[in-house]
Order: C-alpha cells, then structure tokens, then sequence
C-alpha cells in the first residue's frame, strides 16, 4: 500500500452550474530537490569528480509520492474520485450542503465510523451473505456429482448381491494379485499379466512365465525344412502352422509337421504344393504360432 499526499492548498474552479462535478486526484511518484552531487574517481579516489563522470550535471535527491487535484464532469483514467459536487442551476456560490464524499473514494474509515456497530454489521452481513452464496453453489455442485456417479455406479460403490469389496490389489514377486474377503476369510487371487514385444516376423507375448510366438517365414519348400525357432523354450511347446500359396505359381500349398521332429528349439516341416505329396520346390510363406513354457 502506498500513501500520496497534496503537500499546499489548492484553489479549484466549478466549472458552471446545474451539474455534479467530481474532486479527483491523479497520483504520480516525482524525483525532485536536482543537485550537483560528489562522486570520486574508482581508479584514483583522491580525484574527485562534480556529478557523474565529473560531468557537473545534476541529479534528484528526494523522490516523493504527491497527488494533483482536479475537478471534472469525469474521473480520468488513472485517477481516483474523492468527492462529487453537485450545483443547482442558477447557483453563485459553493456551500457545503452541496458536497459529499465519493463512491469509492480510498479515504479510511474515520475512528467513530470504526467504533460503530453498523459499520462492522455491515460487513458481517456482506461475508455471511458472500458465504451462503458459496455454500449455495458448493451444495449445487455436490448435488450433480451424485447424480452423475449414482447414474454410472450401481449398488453400494459398484457391489451388488453376491459380489465383494476388494481390499487389496499388490505388485509380489510372483506377479500381481488381489485381495477381497468373502464375508469370512480374506481370499487372494494371482492375476494373469503379460507383456508383448516384437520379435523377428512376429511378436512375442510372455503371460505367467507362459509364452506364445507367432511370426511369418519366406521360401519354406520341399521336405524335412528345418524351421528354427527365434528364441527358444524351456520345454517342447506345442505348435501349429499354416502355408500361404506356393510363390511363382500361386498353385495351393500344404503343410505339416514332420512328427518327432518338435524341440524346445524348433521342427520339420513338410511343404507340398497343388495337391499333397507333391513336393514344393518354389517355396511357400509359413506362418508359425507357438506356445509353451517361456
């Protein structure tokens, strides 16, 4: 907060009668008192200099906060008003009758304006009313936000008959897993968790130390193709695949897994073309899906 003072009288003239003419004041911050002032030399500070850079110019001492008052039909931009004078048509002479104090003018509150009740129930009246006027609003908004869960969540919290509030949902080193009692004994559950990631051709989903890969091959022809697996198993998985049609010829391809031949790191195949028992020797696409212990 900063304070403006009007140091000297001040003589205002009305500028005519038969209107209301507001007092104003325009606050403005002013570097006054100009002075030539001491200054010495950095390099050698025996020398000493008349102003800054021994230019023998001046410079302000004081700076003060002061006010200009004015009178006006309006309050300028900038301003603040401070009282309105109101003139009657034909009038000559200002009397004291004809002058009040402006709305919104920052004067304080005089002592027995502070001593009095009024002046303090006022402004409990304006907080209380500010207050049911925020309590209003609140109650408005907490009212639809329970109509709008109430219309999205069904039973108690999403619980109907026969269901159970969980308790628990936490990352072991097992895996995940949940916890809800059944009305009583807590019970827990391992929850499936996978990850998917790509793999040459394909990808590759692990879930419970269980994984599945499934991924496409070029140029598989002829019998007893070895068909390597991009990353092996700990133990034989199971596996199914499926041909395309034979390249160049676009004929019909079969083909079948050489039995006997299934390892944790691969198989044979069997690649005929156009009808079976008769050996591709173009080549067919494969696509492999294979699944067991990661």
């Amino acid at each position: 907060m900063r304070q403006y003072v009007s140091r000297d009288p001040v003589t205002l003239t009305v500028p005519g009668a038969g209107a209301t003419y507001t007092v104003y004041a325009t606050p403005a911050t002013v570097d006054t008192d100009d002075t030539v002032l001491p200054f010495y030399n950095a390099a050698d500070p025996s020398v000493t200099y008349a102003g800054a850079d021994n230019s023998g110019k001046t410079a302000p001492t004081v700076r003060q906060d002061v006010v200009q008052i004015g009178i006006g039909t309006s309050v300028p931009t900038g301003a603040y008003p401070l009282w309105t004078v109101t003139v009657a048509a034909g009038a000559t002479a200002i009397t004291a009758d004809m002058i009040a104090q402006a709305a919104g003018a920052p004067f304080y509150a005089t002592i027995p304006e502070l001593a009095s009740t009024a002046y303090v129930d006022a402004g409990l009246a304006t907080a209380a009313s500010n207050l049911s006027a925020e309590a209003a609003i609140r109650a408005a908004a907490d009212a639809t936000l329970t109509t709008n869960v109430n219309a999205r969540v069904s039973g108690a919290y999403g619980v109907g008959t026969g269901m159970y509030d969980g308790k628990a949902l936490i990352q072991g080193a097992a895996g995940p897993s949940f916890c809800y009692n059944n009305g009583s004994a807590d019970v827990w559950l391992g929850l499936l968790y996978g990850v998917q990631s790509s793999i040459s051709g394909g990808t590759r989903t692990t879930i419970n130390g269980q994984k599945m890969l499934i991924y496409y091959i070029n140029n598989v022809e002829g019998t007893n193709f070895q068909i390597t697996f991009p990353e092996s198993f700990s133990a034989v998985p199971s596996v199914f695949v499926t041909a395309t049609s034979e390249f160049t010829t676009n004929l019909s391809a079969w083909i079948n897994i050489v039995a006997g031949t299934v390892t944790e790191t691969g198989f044979e195949v069997n690649v005929n073309a156009n009808e079976p028992g008769e050996a591709s020797t173009h080549g067919a696409g494969v696509w492999v899906f294979a699944f067991g212990a990661a």
